[in-house]
């Protein structure tokens, strides 16, 4: 069952401070999990639109149960890796422990989103976890969403574009 839990992302807070309140509200929420969400849809009354989910647009998912083999009588039944030809929300993140590591998993609406656009997110994704993962009680404001690498490229380009312009417009920079 899908279960709707709204956070509050302050910069002030620390990464640590945010990853506790975002526990809290996941374990209140798992005390309704057995709420069904079309029950809650229906029940709040928002307008329906069949091209978007009534609540949310991205879904964060920890895939932390590993499918087995099972064996009944004769038959053996072994789980198979679905691809989904269809996303089911604008943006889901899929995180699916395996072994001793975490696989990551971008599913997207190819309508609202290219390719590369993911790709970028994913980096930029990438990018905010080796930042906590390097200190955990650095603040949300001082996490850093690029590397200094590619900020030094986009900073540079802007330079670029500035003396470009101010060039077409005989100004001085």
């Amino acid at each position: 069952n899908t279960l709707a839990i709204k956070n509050r992302v302050k910069g002030e807070k620390s990464f640590k401070e945010l990853l506790e309140e975002v526990k809290q509200n996941a374990l209140k929420a798992y005390e309704n999990q057995d709420y069904q969400f079309e029950e809650l849809v229906e029940k709040i009354k928002i307008a329906r639109d069949i091209s978007r989910n009534p609540l949310f647009d991205v879904v964060f998912a920890m895939q932390n149960m590993a499918a087995e083999e099972v064996r009944i009588e004769g038959l053996n039944f072994k789980p198979v890796k679905l691809q989904n030809a269809i996303a089911k929300f604008d943006l889901t993140i899929i995180a699916e422990e395996m072994n001793e590591d975490i696989e990551i998993f971008f599913e997207y609406n190819t309508s609202l989103f290219m390719k590369s656009t993911v790709e970028k997110l994913t980096e930029y994704y990438k990018s905010i976890l080796c930042s906590i993962v390097n200190d955990a009680n650095c603040k949300i404001n001082d996490i850093r969403i690029i590397d200094k690498e590619i900020e030094k490229d986009i900073i540079a380009q802007i330079e670029k574009g500035q003396k470009m312009i101010a060039a077409e417009l005989d100004l001085d920079f």
